[in-house]
């Protein structure tokens, strides 16, 4: 038979063996599924796991939540220092030991000048006075003093129409005395005035204070002067 093509036809079942067929002449393709299904082996180990990878892209932003309640109010601020006098407008300030004059301002033509007076009496008697005087045309004052010493003070006092001298010269106020052997080692004058001439109009606000005591006793004047038409 040689040159024909053998079949299985032409074999015997049975009669070939593993012995008949030479090592590696077959292909699993050549082989049944059954047969292949009694080649598989036993699933091998889990393998180890592998590294992680590399992180994704951040997604995209959330929308804005909703706004939370108002918050508790604040505690209030301190109370700010007092603001410089306005256009046009003057700070008095005078600090003086015991005996002593001191020029204060000059506005619209009328000086303001404070002094600290030793006032003379008899032994143990004697006294401080302060005084605001105010030397420029003639004028007149209108306005009120509140004079206290210690804890009484007088009642307001009221200037309907108080002239200054010939000479444009007067105390326009700040007479607060204190004697020797007084209850109280201080003595205050508050005011408000309005000074008047020709062409000429102010608004003072003063305080004028004393202080007792032996070689440390200081006279003080505190105010604005507010030029007006």
């Amino acid at each position: 038979m040689a040159g024909t093509m053998v079949t299985g036809a032409d074999i015997k079942n049975g009669s070939v063996t593993g012995k008949d067929v030479r090592d590696e002449s077959l292909t699993t393709k050549e082989l049944s599924p059954a047969a292949l299904d009694q080649l598989e082996g036993e699933p091998g180990p889990a393998g180890s796991t592998g590294p992680a990878g590399p992180a994704g892209p951040a997604g995209p932003e959330g929308p804005s939540g909703p706004s939370g309640p108002p918050g508790a109010a604040g505690v209030p601020g301190a109370p700010g220092a007092p603001g410089a006098p306005g256009p046009g407008a003057a700070r008095l300030r005078y600090s003086a030991p015991l005996t002593g004059s001191q020029v204060l301002a000059t506005v619209g033509g009328m000086t303001y000048i404070g002094q600290c007076t030793i006032i003379l009496g008899p032994v143990g008697s004697g006294g401080i006075s302060v005084t605001l005087r105010a030397e420029g045309p003639v004028f007149h004052v209108y306005g009120t003093h509140t004079r206290a010493q210690g804890v009484s003070s007088t009642p307001t006092l009221n200037t309907m129409d108080w002239p200054s001298d010939q000479f444009g010269r007067r105390d326009v106020g700040g007479t607060a005395v204190v004697y020797n052997g007084s209850p109280s080692q201080t003595a205050s004058e508050d005011g408000t005035l309005i000074l008047r001439a020709n062409n000429l109009s102010h608004t003072v606000i003063y305080r004028a204070q004393v202080l007792m005591a032996g070689l440390d006793s200081r006279c003080t004047i505190e105010g604005s002067v507010i030029p007006s038409t």
